[in-house]
């Protein structure tokens, strides 16, 4: 097959990925602290609502934990097709239970539907394994970028959907359950087109076995590695606060602002586009100028001492303003850490460093919103302070780390 339309198939289940993450963004929020949410008891307090939330989000990402290392290490060892098809079923499956769960008002079924999705977000580890198969080391940082383009677009269509198809306002049928059954039918139907024309991109003659709980062992691995230790730890902080503020700014827009869930949704909807928008005309023009050290660290350390101008924010309408310089600092980091982490592996790693990469992005899911998803409710303003905190550990680190890596150099 030809390589530009397997790229195009791939650039499709990202898309569709990351459209199935933005639905969600203002619709949960909505469901446990708006008015009228019936998830919950109404007497429920601020607080265990606020655990909630932070255990349905937390899910997605514990469950990618899981199957990412899994995933990325059989698709080198037996064809990257085979774990994107069982990918899109588990997510279709996920959104079945999402419908039936939001129906009944049963928390419990939402929460299976977040593992299953969190399994389904997991072949976005061979996703990138694959564009890495059929990149060349000059077109490579570009490929990732228009990738993340994809990504971006998805998550730009996600929210802004699942504010729309949420509001019976617009359309007398609509409810909360209406934008998973929309994404239920799109993950159908890319599941039938990669079934029929994706051409497998590697085949592997010699198998090995695979651990269930890899990436407990691949998380240890990336925080002791003898040359990236520092890179992944910088990463797992950076992505800890820009994972807290992006998952819980809902929060904060609705009880100091205002907004409404479609509101919420245009907000991050908005977010999506322009980080595909900088993806678009700004990172591939980027990575042909200067090396991913560089990119990484500029990104790294601008990003927390950005994110803190969003709290001097009083006018909701400067949002708009403000939101396309954090993106464009936010989609530097993604396409060029994949980047130089793929450039940092050999030919028959690509799927298990890229397992690695999405082991410690997922490691930072799980434990933002578990550590922290409770202070939401209380704290409504906590996802701009600590998220730029933590952002800005992750900025120091890389910074501490090149320099320790050009002193033992020097020595």
């Amino acid at each position: 097959m030809n390589k530009r339309f397997t790229f195009f198939l791939l650039l499709c289940v990202a898309f569709l990925d990351y459209m199935g993450v933005g639905l969600v963004f203002p619709i949960l929020p909505t469901m446990l602290f708006g008015s009228g949410a019936t998830l919950l008891p109404e007497a429920a307090s601020q607080l265990s609502r606020g655990v909630w939330l932070g255990v349905l989000i937390a899910l997605s990402p514990l469950f990618q934990f899981l199957a990412s290392p899994i995933l990325g290490s059989l698709s080198d060892q037996r064809g990257r097709k085979k774990m994107i098809l069982f990918g899109l079923s588990m997510g279709l499956i996920g959104y079945l239970l999402g419908i039936l769960g939001v129906k009944v008002s049963n928390i419990f079924l939402l929460a299976l539907y977040r593992a299953l999705f969190g399994i389904s977000a997991a072949t976005m580890t061979v996703v990138q394994a694959t564009v890495a198969d059929i990149s060349t080391k000059e077109n490579k940082g570009k490929n990732f970028a228009i990738y993340n383009m994809a990504l971006g677009m998805g998550f730009t269509l996600g929210p802004f959907l699942g504010g729309v198809l949420c509001d019976s306002s617009i359309i007398s049928w609509f409810s909360f359950s209406t934008p998973f059954l929309f994404g239920a039918s799109l993950t159908c139907l890319n599941l039938l087109l990669l079934k029929w024309v994706f051409a497998e991109t590697r085949i592997v003659k010699n198998p090995e076995k695979i651990e269930p709980l890899r990436g407990f062992r691949q998380a240890r691995l990336a925080f002791g590695h003898p040359t990236l230790r520092f890179v992944f730890l910088a990463f797992f902080f950076f992505l800890f606060g820009w994972d807290y503020f992006s998952e819980f700014i809902g929060v904060t827009l609705i009880k100091m602002h205002g907004f409404t869930a479609s509101g919420v949704g245009r907000f991050h909807a908005y977010m999506g586009f322009c980080y595909a928008l900088s993806n678009l005309i700004l990172v591939g023009r980027l990575t042909q100028r200067f090396s991913p050290q560089r990119l990484l660290h500029f990104s790294l350390v601008a990003g927390g001492v950005y994110l803190i101008f969003f709290s001097w924010i009083q006018i909701p309408s400067l949002f708009w303003f403000y939101t396309p310089g954090l993106l464009a600092i936010i989609s530097l980091f993604f396409p060029v850490a994949a980047t130089y982490l793929s450039n940092s592996a050999s030919e028959n790693e690509q799927g298990e460093i890229m397992g690695i990469h999405h082991s410690v992005q997922a490691l930072a899911l799980i434990v933002s919103p578990l550590f922290s998803g409770s202070l939401v409710g209380t704290f409504p303003m906590m996802p701009i302070y600590l998220g730029a905190a933590l952002m800005g550990c992750g900025g120091l680190i890389f910074t501490f780390g090149q320099r320790k890596e050009s002193f033992d150099e020097g020595a």
